[in-house]
């Protein structure tokens, strides 16, 4: 539970300090647009991380093999 509190609010903090660029994008959103924005993405982030973390609870927990090599793998 407190991993999944540290990244939801690292997540938040990324994205308050992605504002300053979205308001200087093409789209040039208001005040209140930035809020909602910012908003919606909390609250959709958070929405699907507890279906998610109740998910990789459920038993039978299957061996994956590889797993972290591919994550290796795939950010490079």
């Amino acid at each position: 539970m407190c991993a999944c509190v540290l990244v939801a609010q690292s997540l938040v903090a990324a994205m308050n300090l992605a504002i300053p660029k979205i308001a200087a994008s093409g789209l040039h959103p208001s005040p209140a647009q930035l809020l909602w924005i910012v908003d919606t993405y909390v609250l959709v982030f958070a929405g699907l991380l507890i279906p998610a973390g109740a998910l990789g609870d459920r038993p039978p927990r299957l061996k994956r093999r590889g797993g972290t090599p591919m994550a290796a793998r795939a950010c490079c």
